[in-house]
Order: C-alpha cells, then structure tokens, then sequence
C-alpha cells in the first residue's frame, strides 16, 4: 500500500506492507460495488441519493435545534484534547479569535457588505489552517456536501439550479439562499473550535519549548511556523477531520443505508491517535504537562457525570451530545451485557452484549 499525500505532510501505517491476492480483490470488489453504473444511474440517484441527500441536509444543515447541538459536540474536542486545562484567560483569548475569524467571514457572506471583512491578521490565519486542512473539514457536512455532488454528477447544473424547473425561479432562489446560509453557520460553527484547539496546541506547544529551553532539555526552541505547522497537525490527527477520509470510505454516502459513515470512521482513527499522542507526550520530559493534560480531558470525556437524584445515584447520559459515544457504546454495550447476566456463562454476557452493540 501507498498513499498519494506527500509523506512530509502525512505517513499511512500502511506504507510498506502487503497484503494477499484474496484480500485485494475484496476491496476491490467493494469499491467496484459502490461505484458502480447502478449507483451512478438516473434512477437511483432519484430514488435513492435524492432522498438521502435532502433528509440528511434537513436533519443537519436545516436544523435549527442541530446547529446548537453541532457548536456544543464540537466543543467537546476542547476537553478531550486536554487544551480546556490552559489558564482560563488563554483559552477564552483562543475561543475569541476563533470567533473573530470565522465571525466576519460569515457576516460578509450573508450580506456582502465590506465592512464585514475580516481583518488581515485573522483572514492570514484562517488561511493559513485552510492550506493545512485543518478548518472547513467538518465530516458530516462534507459528507451531505459530497452526496449532493453526486447526485448532479450526471444532471446539467447543481441541485439547487435544477430546482428552478420545479418549484420556479423565486422559490428556488430563497431556497438556495437559506441553504448557503445554513451551511456556512454549520461550517462556522465547527471551525471556532478547530481554530480553538489550534491556538490552544500551540499555545502549549510554544510554553513546553520555552520551559524546556531553560532547564537545558533543548537547545534550541523553534520557530513560530514550525510550532503552528506542529500545532496543526496535532488538530489534524485528533479531532475528525474530512480530508483524512479514503475515497473508499467516501463511496459509502451513495448507498441506501448508513448514515455518516466518515464521520464515525474519524472517530476511530482520532481516539487512538489521541491515546498514543497523549502517552507518548506524558513520557516526554518536555511534553509532559500535554501529555497528562490530554489524559485527564480523554477520561473526562469518557465517563459519565454522577448525580444524586431523591436519595439515589444516577448519572447525566449526554451521549446524544458526544459524538465519542460511537467509539464507546459498543464496549459499552459489551460490558452491560455481562453485568446484568452475573449468573450467566461470560461468553453468554459477551455475545448478548455484542449483538446489542450491533444492532
């Protein structure tokens, strides 16, 4: 296996291994299945991928009560990449450019009005993490994004053109103006946290380079792009992230079931990402504070807040707000089924708890 990416920029754990002529074929043969003349016909993308594009733009981008839940999950990234544990005023200095990039950015584009434009310094910034891929890769939207190219890839114009013999010209337009709305808010939404993480990494970055400077661990501190292009990649590794997705991954949006599946393929590259970065940092003597940072924002995240409700123990379920739910609900599933069998063989625990974390 090889990748295509520079491998200055990104190194697959697949480079320089092989596989068997059986194992080949069948990814192969998967591929070929979601790619297919079938899925690319007039009639399934109409019947199939029209549906499924519209339903899941409604369900997300179109959601009033969405848009709330997608700022508070992205939110979440900050306390599981330990960067919600830097003093408090540098975290809300972080969350404030963040607001301050992203922010006029999407006023100019809802309005057109110059004096929305962002200022130099932040538009230099977000363009500088949108070479690196880190902004503007929210995984659900890219895959809505990428359903709806799709369905066009064989119709004259975009969805939204094609509108216009439909429901007319009028209607289509507001139609199209509401969702270019929805979307950069989605968008924005997401990225002032990306950009959060980012200032915070880097923020803890240039700190743990300066401390180790002057006990003697280093030499030398680096540069300010070396500790961003540092930063960066770090935001790239741990937080979902659209650009990391494969192509074959990708191919799952046109099929009639499965929704998001990029999204939850993220999560289970990110969680060991983060785990191996944050032992890996705490074993370091000069990035020890990261790595046992990063620690305790993972088993955080994880586990569920106790409450005590008339006398009893209960605990805050905000799964439905923790996209980490989809890594842990199946090991979570797992061990449920074999503490509410403690009589029952462990193999029956484990099996009745495996198909419930399948279904």
């Amino acid at each position: 296996f090889k990748t295509n990416l520079d491998e200055e920029i990104y190194t697959s754990p697949l480079d320089g291994l092989f596989t068997t002529t059986d194992f080949e074929a069948a990814i192969k043969l998967g591929d070929d299945i979601i790619t297919s003349n079938a899925a690319k016909s007039i009639g399934y993308k109409y019947l199939v991928m029209v549906p499924k594009g519209l339903t899941q733009m409604a369900k997300t981008v179109l959601g009033p009560f969405t848009h709330t839940r997608n700022f508070f999950s992205a939110a979440v990234t900050t306390l599981h990449s330990g960067v919600m544990f830097i003093p408090p005023s540098e975290l809300g200095k972080a969350f404030a450019r963040g607001v301050k990039t992203v922010q006029p950015q999407l006023m100019y584009r809802a309005t057109g009005n110059p004096r929305f434009r962002n200022i130099p310094e932040n538009q230099g910034l977000y363009q500088y993490l949108l070479g690196k891929n880190v902004v503007n890769q929210n995984a659900i939207f890219k895959d809505i994004e990428g359903l709806l190219k799709d369905i066009t890839s064989t119709t004259k114009g975009n969805l939204f053109d094609n509108l216009y013999n439909v429901f007319g010209k009028a209607v289509a337009k507001k139609l199209k103006g509401i969702k270019d709305v929805s979307q950069d808010l989605y968008i924005a939404e997401d990225d002032v946290w990306r950009i959060t993480n980012f200032l915070g990494e880097e923020y803890r970055l240039t700190k743990a380079y300066q401390n180790a400077f002057k006990v003697g661990n280093i030499k030398k501190i680096p540069s300010q792009l070396q500790i961003m292009d540092e930063a960066a990649q770090i935001v790239i590794d741990t937080i979902p992230n659209y650009s990391r997705v494969s192509n074959f991954v990708q191919s799952f949006r046109a099929l009639p079931f499965g929704n998001f599946v990029a999204f939850s393929s993220e999560i289970y590259r990110t969680v060991p990402n983060s785990a191996v970065l944050a032992i890996k940092q705490a074993q370091s003597p000069v990035f020890r504070s990261m790595g046992l940072q990063r620690l305790a924002g993972m088993i955080a995240t994880y586990i569920a807040v106790p409450t005590i409700t008339d006398g009893k123990y209960s605990y805050v379920d905000f799964s439905h707000g923790n996209f980490y739910d989809t890594m842990l609900n199946p090991v979570q599933s797992v061990l449920l089924g074999v503490e509410q069998q403690p009589d029952a063989p462990l193999i029956q625990g484990l099996a009745d708890g495996t198909v419930k974390a399948a279904s």
